[in-house]
């Protein structure tokens, strides 16, 4: 995350008040307080205003995600175990944690694939996985792993009856 500031001038205006936004928040985004959280790669314009609307200034900024970690939740709660009948189903989410910009020593550069998450179970006479969605094909238990393209990994223990 990084802070923006903005200096309202004069310095002894009578409205000091600004209101922040991003252009695209699914790229960029800026909290009430200036604070700015990368959210995906590609361009944005943040925009500070007076409360009046009658001035501003903005910045365009270029970001590239690289996410430091991942978690997977089912039905809204972080999930590590999951139970499921022989048959029936149920739907992982991805939630990426950003992270800055930098790149370890000879990373390419490839921002697409980092956001790209692949599916795998341990045991796919047990349990499968296709774009989140797990079936329990028969009894036992699995490992479901979600790895980001940047090599984050969040793992699932499933048990199916």
């Amino acid at each position: 995350m990084l802070q923006l500031k903005a200096d309202v001038t004069p310095s002894d205006a009578d409205n000091t008040k600004l209101t922040w936004t991003s252009s695209n928040v699914n790229i960029i985004f800026v909290s009430s307080t200036g604070k700015i959280t990368v959210t995906g790669s590609g361009k944005a314009k943040i925009t500070a205003m007076d409360s009046a609307g009658k001035k501003k200034g903005s910045i365009s900024l270029k970001t590239f995600y690289n996410p430091s970690g991942i978690k997977l939740l089912l039905g809204g709660e972080a999930a590590k175990s999951a139970e499921v009948v022989k048959g029936k189903g149920f739907s992982l989410k991805v939630v990426l944690a950003p992270d800055s910009t930098s790149l370890k020593k000879g990373e390419k550069l490839d921002p697409g694939s980092r956001k790209k998450i692949t599916w795998n179970s341990s045991n796919e006479k047990v349990a499968t996985v296709s774009s989140g969605k797990v079936m329990g094909t028969g009894t036992g238990t699995a490992t479901i792993t979600a790895k980001t393209g940047n090599g984050n990994t969040a793992t699932v223990a499933v048990t199916v009856k």
